[in-house]
C-alpha cells in the first residue's frame, strides 16, 4: 500500500517533469537556430550567452526573442513547482503515518490529533488536485507547442473542469465534517411506568458497576445491544441523553443472567466515557469518510478523470488508513476493559456464553430476514397491472426467530466463529476470539451451552406486553421491507398504486431502516402461518408451497 501509495503521489510531478526539461531542451535548439538568423547584434549577444537562461537575462533582449524567453520562464516555473510538489508528496505520508502512530497511545490524543489532521489533510488534497491540475496543462501546453506547435485545447479543458468539480466537491462535503452524532433504528421507546421490572433490572446493573443509569431504552428487532449518548431516531421521535437500545429477538433466547452480563459490558462504556468519546470522535471520522466518497464520485464514468484523482484519494485513504489503526487499537482496549466488567458481574463464563450467543444469533437473524424479505417479494403480485400486496407474512418475526434459532442452532455454526466481530453503529470491536481468550474462556468449551436457544426463563420475560411491541415492530419491518406506510396502530396500509420503483429488487435490506406512520386503511387479508414437517419452523408458505427457511415443499 505504501509503495503504491509513493508511486501514485509523484507520478503526476515526475511526468511532467519530464515533459517540461524535454521542452526545455527542445527551445534551448528553438533558440539557437534563430539567434543564428538574426542579425549580427543577436549574434554577438549569443555568442556570449552560454545557455537561453543567460540570453534572456540580458537587458537588450531582441523583440523578436520575446516569446522564446516567455515559454522558458514559464517552463522554469512550472519546474520548480513540480520539484516542491514532488517533494511534498514524498513528505506527506510521511507525516501522516507518524500522526497516526502518535494518535494510538490515547483517545485524547486520538481526537487532538485526529480533527486537525483531517482538515489540513482536506485543504493538502484540494491544493494538491489543483497544482497537478496546473502541472499537466503546463506539461500538455509547453510540450505541444514545443514539438509541433499544436495547442491541445479540448484535453487542457478537461483537466481543468476535473479539477474544479472535484476541489468543489471536497470542500462542498467537508464543511459537514463535524456534525451532531446521530443513530437511527427501528424500534419502540418503552418508559419505566410501563416496564417497571426492566427498569429496575437495568439500573441494579448500573449500580453495580458504579455508572448512572440510560436516561431512554429502545426496544427494536436488530440482534444487537448498544449506548450511545448521541440522538436516536426511533418510532417514537428523537430521544436525546444516554440511551440504551435492547434487542426484542435475542432476549427471547437469552437467560437473565446472560442479559445482565450483556447489560453490564454496554454499560461499561458509560463508565469509561467511551460513548462520549464516540460522540466526539465518530462524526469526525464519518466526514472523513464523506470527503473520500465526494471526491471519487467526480471520477465515475471516466478513466481519464479517475487517473487524474486518483493522488487525491489515495492522500485521503491512507490519512484514513492511518487512524483507522490507532481507533482500532482504541476501540480494542475499551471493549477489552467492558468485558472485564461484565465478567466481574456476572462471571467470566456466562459473559463468554452471552457473547457467543448473540455473536450466533446474529447470523441466523440475517438468514431468517432474507428468508422473509423473498416471502414478501412473493406476495407482491399484479392486479389490472397493478402492485397490490395480497397478504401478510407472519405477525411476530420473534417468535418466529425463536423457532428458526431452536431447529438451526447446530455446531457447524460454531465453526470459523472465533474471527466473527458483532456490528455496532460506532464503535468497532476486535474478534470473537480475542475476547474470550481476554475473559479467561475458550469456545469449545461453553459451544453446547452458547447454542441452547431455549432457556426456561428468558431475558423476554422482564418485558411487559412484549408479544404486542414484538408484533408492531414486525409490522414495522414488513412495511419498510415493501416501502409500505403504517397507520397509527401499528397496522400496514393496504396499497393503492405503487410505484413500480417501490417494488423489492435487488439485495434484502437491513432491519435499519425506519418506516413513517401513515393514514388508516382499510384491513389486509391474512393467511394462516403453518409449521414446516421438515425443519419445525414456523413459516408462511412460498408461492410454490415451498418453505421459505429450508425450502422444501409443505402440505398445504
Amino acid at each position: 500500500m505504501r509503495i503504491r501509495l509513493f508511486i501514485i503521489l509523484t507520478a503526476i510531478p515526475l511526468l511532467s517533469l519530464l515533459a517540461l526539461n524535454s521542452a526545455g531542451s527542445r527551445q534551448e535548439s528553438a533558440w539557437r537556430n534563430a539567434v543564428a538568423s538574426n542579425p549580427a547584434g543577436a549574434a554577438d549577444q549569443q555568442s556570449r550567452a552560454r545557455t537561453l537562461e543567460d540570453f534572456c537575462a540580458a537587458p537588450d533582449v531582441p523583440p523578436a526573442m520575446d516569446g522564446i524567453c516567455t515559454a522558458r520562464a514559464g517552463i522554469e516555473i512550472l519546474r520548480q513547482l513540480a520539484i516542491w510538489t514532488l517533494a511534498l508528496s514524498l513528505l506527506f505520508p510521511l507525516v501522516v503515518y507518524a500522526a497516526g502512530r502518535i494518535a494510538q497511545k490515547s483517545r485524547e490524543l486520538l481526537l487532538d490529533v485526529f480533527s486537525p489532521g483531517l482538515k489540513i489533510s482536506i485543504l493538502a488534497v484540494s491544493l494538491l488536485l489543483v497544482i497537478q491540475a496546473v502541472l499537466l496543462i503546463g506539461a500538455i501546453y509547453y510540450a505541444g507547442t514545443s514539438s509541433s506547435g499544436r495547442i491541445h485545447g479540448r484535453l487542457i479543458l478537461l483537466i481543468g473542469a476535473t479539477a474544479i468539480a472535484a476541489v468543489s466537491q471536497i470542500i462542498a462535503a467537508s464543511r459537514g465534517v463535524v456534525r451532531q452524532a446521530r443513530a437511527v433504528v427501528m424500534g419502540k421507546l418503552i418508559r419505566r411506568s410501563t416496564q417497571p421490572r426492566l427498569y429496575d433490572f437495568i439500573e441494579d446493573t448500573a449500580r453495580r458497576i458504579g455508572t448512572e443509569a440510560p436516561r431512554n431504552v429502545v426496544i427494536g428487532l436488530d440482534p444487537s445491544f448498544f449506548v450511545t449518548e448521541a440522538d436516536v431516531q426511533c418510532f417514537d421521535g428523537e430521544v436525546h441523553g444516554r440511551t440504551l437500545y435492547v434487542s426484542a429477538p435475542l432476549c427471547r433466547i437469552l437467560t437473565l443472567e446472560e442479559l445482565k452480563a450483556v447489560l453490564a459490558h454496554e454499560l461499561a462504556h458509560f463508565h469509561g466515557e467511551d460513548t462520549r468519546f464516540s460522540l466526539r470522535f465518530y462524526p469526525i471520522y464519518r466526514g472523513c469518510i464523506d470527503s473520500l466518497e465526494a471526491a471519487s464520485t467526480v471520477g465515475e464514468g471516466s478513466w481519464f478523470r479517475s487517473l487524474l484523482l486518483m493522488p487525491a484519494l489515495n492522500m485521503l485513504a491512507f490519512f484514513l488508513e492511518c487512524f483507522s489503526a490507532a481507533e482500532k487499537k482504541i476501540s480494542r482496549e475499551r471493549e477489552l476493559a467492558a468485558d472485564a466488567v461484565a465478567a466481574n458481574v456476572a462471571g467470566g463464563r456466562t459473559f463468554a456464553i452471552a457473547l457467543v450467543k448473540v455473536v450466533i444469533f446474529s447470523l441466523l437473524w440475517q438468514r431468517l430476514l432474507e428468508a422473509l424479505y423473498a416471502a414478501l417479494q412473493k406476495e407482491m403480485a399484479e392486479i389490472d397491472g397493478k402492485p397490490e400486496l395480497q397478504d401478510l407474512v407472519l405477525s411476530n418475526v420473534s417468535t418466529l426467530f425463536g423457532d428458526f434459532a431452536r431447529s438451526h442452532a447446530t455446531p457447524e455454526l460454531l465453526r470459523g466463529l472465533d474471527q466473527v466481530s458483532i456490528p455496532h453503529p460506532t464503535d468497532s470491536h476486535p474478534p470473537l476470539a480475542t475476547r474470550l481468550e481476554a475473559v479467561g474462556v475458550r469456545l469449545a468449551d461453553i459451544g453446547p451451552e452458547a447454542l441452547n436457544a431455549d432457556p426456561p426463563v428468558p431475558a423476554s420475560s422482564l418485558i411487559a406486553h412484549m408479544d404486542r411491541i414484538e408484533g408492531w415492530l414486525t409490522q414495522a419491518l414488513q412495511a419498510s421491507m415493501l416501502n409500505l406506510p403504517m397507520d397509527a396502530a401499528g397496522e400496514m396500509v393496504e396499497p393503492q398504486p405503487v410505484p413500480s420503483e417501490a417494488l423489492p429488487s435487488g439485495d434484502p435490506p437491513r432491519s435499519e431502516a425506519s418506516s413513517a406512520p401513515g393514514a388508516a386503511s382499510a384491513p389486509m387479508r391474512r393467511r394462516q402461518i403453518q409449521v414446516c414437517p421438515s425443519c419445525g419452523v414456523r413459516v408462511l408458505p412460498m408461492a410454490d408451497g415451498s418453505c421459505p427457511s429450508c425450502r422444501r415443499a409443505m402440505e398445504s
